[in-house]
């Protein structure tokens, strides 16, 4: 017995220009991506698609860009007979596995990692805070590493041996 699982990624996975070539070559992409860029108050399409990378990394853009992609790959994939038995999703793409399991339309998904992402932004501009991805190190060592750091920087997800991120304040 066969099982289909989808599991969508979480931040990290952004690139500038990630679904151009698919909006500009395919008609039902550029339709649900046009349904989604239609439903925001901001140009998430120029975000995507031709903005600069410091643009896309704002987490107010990428967690919605992430999140379109995701759920558009996720259609097309559904349009060729791929249906999932399971859904998926690491930290932002929690939201693209809502959407696909249909607990929430398309667009109502994305506008809701658009919130997300806007809340997660301002806090982190409020308490001048930053997180980053370390990768090849083990997490014990980042861990006792941190430990002799003056002031508040703590290991906050451990996404695999080699990839731990770390979160707290810039200076830190």
């Amino acid at each position: 017995m066969n099982k289909i699982a989808f599991v969508f990624p979480g931040q990290g996975t952004q690139y500038v220009g990630m679904g151009k070539e698919l909006y500009e070559n395919n008609d039902l992409a550029k339709n649900e991506f046009d349904k989604i860029f239609s439903s925001l108050d901001f140009d998430l399409k120029k975000v995507m698609f031709e903005g600069s990378e410091e643009d896309l990394k704002d987490t107010r853009n990428t967690q919605p860009a992430i999140v379109a992609m995701s759920l558009v790959l996720e259609k097309l994939l559904r349009e060729k007979g791929v249906v999932p038995n399971f859904v998926a999703g690491h930290s932002v793409g929690e939201y693209a596995a809502v959407g696909s399991a249909g607990f929430l339309s398309m667009e109502d998904t994305v506008k809701l990692t658009s919130l997300r992402g806007a809340a997660m932004s301002k806090v982190s501009a409020e308490v001048d805070g930053t997180m980053a991805a370390i990768l090849g190190l083990d997490s014990d060592t980042i861990v006792e590493t941190l430990k002799g750091v003056d002031g508040v920087v703590e290991a906050v997800n451990f996404n695999e041996p080699k990839q731990t991120v770390i979160a707290g304040e810039k200076e830190a």
